[in-house]
């Protein structure tokens, strides 16, 4: 059975973030602002953060990077019809931005460096009979999309190259986008 160590960082801090890589194979990163804010804080966390890790994990000679992306990466495409992977980008905010500029990075690392790089955009899902958010659903959404991501992470850390994986709950489809970048 493969360890996992579960270590933390400045996300600022290049040097200490290659410092805590040292060693390691596989960096799963979920840092950074995880929702809307100010252009400033979005900027120095989401966008130089994100290239701190890739280029810490680069220089400590990590093999793979899972970037935690987001549905907001392609947020404002219609709505009533299905995306799949093949979707351009159209983030909704400053924080999908950053997701873009994520994956855009992470087929950089993969594509100059070699770097194994996954990209797993997070959704969110809402049954045809809930069209409102509630506190139920959306507490429901969070167990639900975690449990998803988990799973998909789970197969991931132990190697397994998938490029979109559905995870079923009591018969409600989560959509999970996973967009790998391996050599």
């Amino acid at each position: 059975m493969k360890r996992v160590l579960i270590t933390g960082a400045d996300i600022t801090d290049i040097e200490q973030l290659a410092r805590a890589m040292q060693g390691i194979d596989c960096v799963v990163h979920l840092a950074g602002i995880p929702d809307e804010d100010t252009w400033d804080r979005i900027r120095r966390l989401n966008i130089e953060g994100c290239y701190n890790v890739f280029e810490a994990a680069r220089m400590a000679g990590v093999k793979r990077v899972i970037f935690a992306s987001s549905n907001h990466a392609v947020g404002f495409h219609r709505r009533d019809r299905m995306i799949d992977d093949e979707v351009m980008p159209r983030p909704d905010s400053r924080y999908g931005v950053s997701k873009v500029f994520g994956e855009a990075l992470g087929r950089l690392y993969a594509d100059k460096y070699g770097l194994s790089v996954a990209c797993l955009r997070i959704g969110s899902f809402r049954p045809d009979d809930q069209p409102s958010w509630n506190p139920v659903s959306m507490r429901m959404n969070a167990k639900l999309c975690s449990m998803a991501a988990l799973a998909v992470l789970s197969n991931l850390l132990d190697g397994l190259r998938i490029s979109i994986d559905r995870v079923l709950s009591d018969d409600t489809p989560i959509r999970i986008g996973l967009y790998a970048w391996m050599q």
